[in-house]
């Protein structure tokens, strides 16, 4: 057996999908340099290009890491709040022993004891995104971050925080990397700055 079979029979599945992320990522810090973009054009995409690829590299390497970056870098993160059976019998304890059984649930399961918390990210998100493209997400942007963060019950002031540091993040993208996020496809569309 050759030395690219071998690697190929020791290759998973997310190995790949890595290796097909840094190939990408390389694409998009060399291709504007190649075709000669100006400067505004290539720096959104060679700086996106320099996060996935060393997200890339980082998870490509990861047994290789020192301590604290390969926690960092191999985390587990989820996007929805789901918890196995033992935490769920775990927080049923502990919320009679309180008295109150949902001060730490979020503000939608009130309402809607049903819907997931991944269902409830997704329609806020879609909602954001259309909402942004009408109107622009420089305006939209405080919005969702609020209603986001106050929905899964963090206080009135981190709300009110995350959502200045939202706005402050889009305005950087339209004074610094000039995309017209302030500019919406129904209204505002000269756009603000």
């Amino acid at each position: 057996m050759s030395f690219s079979s071998n690697l190929i029979k020791n290759t998973n599945d997310e190995q790949a999908l890595l290796m097909f992320f840094v190939l990408i990522s390389t694409l998009f810090i060399t291709i504007p340099i190649v075709q000669d973009y100006n400067r505004s054009a290539r720096l959104f995409p060679q700086m996106t290009g320099v996060v996935v690829l060393i997200g890339s590299v980082m998870l490509l390497s990861k047994n290789h890491l020192p301590g604290p970056i390969r926690k960092f870098a191999t985390e587990n993160v989820s996007l929805s709040n789901q918890v196995d059976d033992s935490q769920i019998n775990k927080n049923v304890d502990e919320s009679d022993k309180y008295g109150d059984s949902d001060i730490n649930a979020p503000l939608h399961s009130k309402f809607a004891p049903d819907i997931s918390n991944t269902t409830v990210m997704v329609a806020m998100s879609t909602t954001y995104l259309i909402a942004g493209w009408a109107v622009g997400l420089l305006y939209m942007t405080p919005i969702y971050v609020f209603l986001y963060t106050y929905n899964f019950r963090l206080s009135i002031y981190k709300c009110i925080l995350l959502s200045v540091v939202g706005v402050l993040i889009i305005y950087a993208f339209v004074h610094f990397l000039f995309l017209p996020f302030d500019q919406g496809e129904i209204l505002f569309q000269r756009g603000a700055f």
